[in-house]
């Protein structure tokens, strides 16, 4: 008995099972949703497809793009390749330097920032250097606004750069979120290579970048797929891993845990072992929303780049959809860390949003619609301190998967297929005939 059962089909959980049929393994995937993707995937409104939220990769997520790669994808057909560029029109404009290496490529970058003074470009400069000097180590691990404290950032630099880029990244406001996490995202994204601060922005949707091509690849070479199946325990009997759902109970040689949290500790049957700690690191996560608010208007509304920041106080990031190759007048707002909007009526929130877009285009027609979605434990919150879970449990055959395991990292994409694939590797070893 070889084969190996992988709970909940994410990209966490399609990234291990894809790593696994490459090596060889055979594998079942169980999804409770009908569909795969998890909380990055396809949904249908309003008779078309739109995402469940707006997501941007990093050039450095490495593993992701190799995963895209393995199952069949093109980046270039999929992704929107393009400089780091982060522009709030008329306050503050920072676009990497693509002739240069990194980090070079980033400080020219900060030097040549448009909205900042001389000092609040030194200052920035002074503040990711310092960090690189410490090896981008921040131990005891404090808050984001205590670390930018502590190096006496100035307003500008931290309202137009900093804070807006641990939102993104961490999904949790500054005052709140992890300086080791968002000095590793900084360290990841900077400092190695200059395409690794390229954003890369979905030009399809969601499930058409990674999921329903993953589902296709493990189709491709035998895998059972048993999506709107929901496993209800996972246990170690001693024969194997026992996965149990409604209607059926299979034995496998180890079986992967790719599902949040709160549903892991709901549905693991630990059984007496010593796994207290685990339960406990499970249970302890807290969780932030993320709001994306769609707006159509008219076909000929263009944003000034395919990416813009707002001046809020609710939106953050404005995407031209149909500069990104779909549907055109289409515009995504994002909302991180967006805890605040908790009980906001969906109409009020896109009037709201409608209203900070004509700040920055006064002549922007009446919007036709709008589309209010709402991921209410989007991602963990990111808070200094917070111990994780490891892929491998004291339960034998049994291993962990999800963007809340990898160290040292936030809730993103990249997180949750480094998770799977590290946890493909281990349930594969513990599979293997001895």
């Amino acid at each position: 008995m070889s084969r190996v059962a992988v709970v909940g089909a994410g990209w966490a959980g399609l990234a291990a099972a894809a790593e696994l049929a490459r090596a060889g393994r055979p594998v079942d995937v169980y999804e409770a949703a009908r569909q795969a993707g998890g909380r990055a995937r396809r949904v249908e409104l309003d008779g078309g497809p739109l995402d469940n939220g707006q997501h941007i990769l990093l050039g450095a997520y490495r593993e992701t793009l190799r995963m895209i790669a393995l199952v069949g994808g093109d980046e270039s057909r999929l992704l929107l390749r393009l400089p780091l560029e982060l522009a709030y029109p008329g306050r503050f404009a920072l676009r990497a330097f693509r002739a240069l290496p990194a980090p070079l490529h980033l400080l020219a970058g900060l030097m040549a920032a448009q909205g900042l003074s001389v000092q609040d470009k030194l200052a920035a400069v002074r503040f990711i250097t310092g960090l690189a000097v410490r090896g981008f180590r921040v131990d005891p691990d404090v808050s984001v606004g205590a670390l930018l404290d502590r190096h006496r950032q100035p307003d500008q630099v931290r309202r137009y750069l900093w804070e807006p880029l641990c939102v993104a990244a961490l999904n949790t406001e500054a005052r709140a979120a992890s300086a080791q996490v968002f000095a590793s995202v900084l360290q990841d994204a900077f400092m190695r290579r200059r395409s690794d601060s390229d954003l890369l922005i979905p030009r399809a949707d969601l499930s058409g970048v990674f999921p329903d091509l993953a589902l296709a690849y493990l189709e491709a070479r035998g895998t059972r797929l048993r999506l709107g199946v929901s496993v209800t325990r996972l246990a170690n009997e001693g024969a194997g891993m026992i996965v149990e759902c409604p209607a059926s109970r299979e034995t496998y040689a180890a079986a992967i845990c790719a599902v949040p949290p709160a549903r892991a500790s709901a549905i693991i049957d630990w059984g007496g072992r010593d796994a207290g700690s685990v339960k406990r690191q499970l249970d302890a996560f807290d969780y932030e929303p993320i709001v994306t608010c769609y707006l159509r208007y008219p076909a000929s509304v263009r944003l000034a780049r395919p990416m813009i920041g707002l001046q809020g106080p609710v939106g953050q990031w404005a995407f031209d959809r149909g500069a990104l190759g779909g549907e055109a007048g289409l515009v995504a707002v994002v909302v991180s860390a967006a805890g605040q909007l908790r009980g906001l009526p969906a109409p009020e929130m896109a009037t709201t949003i409608d209203t900070e877009l004509r700040q920055l285009m006064p002549d922007l027609p009446a919007a036709q619609s709008h589309r209010v979605i709402t991921e209410k434990r989007a991602t963990f919150r990111c808070s200094p301190g917070l111990e994780r879970p490891v892929p491998r449990t004291p339960m034998p055959g049994l291993f962990l998967a999800g963007d809340h395991l990898t160290p040292g990292y936030p809730a993103t994409l990249e997180g949750a297929v480094r998770s799977g694939v590290a946890a493909a590797r281990a349930a594969s070893r513990a599979a293997a005939p001895s």
